[in-house]
């Protein structure tokens, strides 16, 4: 890339970050392609060039293709993206844009356009709103004594092994509460040694759900876990 995305830190708080809603859930990781045509959105063309000129960043948060589905709402998890790339086809007439999934936001505040009371403004997908945000990621998980996740993986220092005798717990307790332990359960239930997966926990947590059906609730909540164990 010819210029350096400047991620945010986590816990950050983004007074405009561009967002605008998909009938689909983005986990990071997910590369995303969009198509827009001058004729039918004309708007959100002119921001996406704007955006590959500056910082490069928006977001997407879902929101379902029929009536029942609810809104976007303030404390509603969304994917921070990162523009890789905008193409400019069919003559001038539309632009391909692809876009990498790069972290995960919560929706703070809506704004309202010129024919929504401010306290109803909603989210559509016909332009990108700016929203204000805060970036948020996954939280530290409960520390496991590796002899008692993973037996055998690796040398017990005489202070793990005063931990792991005063321990009232086997370890099928402790491997319930271990990343790297539920990756490899997980990737032998599903078949999945020696395959692309990744092995780092929260990379196989985010990779996993679109790789299988889920629930669009689901797929939701599995989004706006704060932590891989959770995910898991």
């Amino acid at each position: 890339l010819p210029g350096k995305v400047c991620c945010p830190v986590l816990d950050t708080v983004l007074p405009k970050l561009p967002v605008s809603t998909l009938p689909q859930v983005v986990f990071p990781g997910n590369i995303i392609p969009t198509l827009a045509t001058e004729y039918l959105d004309p708007e959100i063309c002119s921001q996406l060039r704007t955006l590959q000129k500056t910082t490069r960043l928006f977001g997407y948060i879902f929101q379902g293709a029929v009536e029942r589905d609810p809104p976007p709402r303030p404390g509603d998890v969304g994917t921070l993206m990162e523009i890789l790339s905008v193409m400019v086809v069919d003559g001038g007439d539309s632009i391909r844009v692809l876009s990498r999934a790069c972290g995960r936001f919560e929706l703070l505040d809506i704004p309202a356009d010129e024919d929504t009371p401010p306290a109803l403004g909603e989210l559509r997908g016909d332009r990108l709103w700016p929203c204000r945000v805060r970036i948020v990621g996954d939280t530290g998980a409960v520390t496991v004594p590796r002899c008692l996740a993973a037996p055998g993986a690796g040398p017990i220092t005489d202070g793990l092994r005063r931990r792991v005798e005063l321990s009232s717990w086997p370890p099928w307790v402790w491997q319930q509460y271990d990343g790297v332990s539920l990756v490899h359960a997980l990737s032998a239930k599903l078949g999945l040694e020696g395959d692309a997966a990744p092995s780092e926990p929260s990379a196989f947590s985010f990779w996993l759900p679109s790789q299988y059906p889920f629930t669009m609730a689901a797929l939701r909540q599995l989004l706006a876990y704060r932590s891989p164990v959770e995910r898991l």
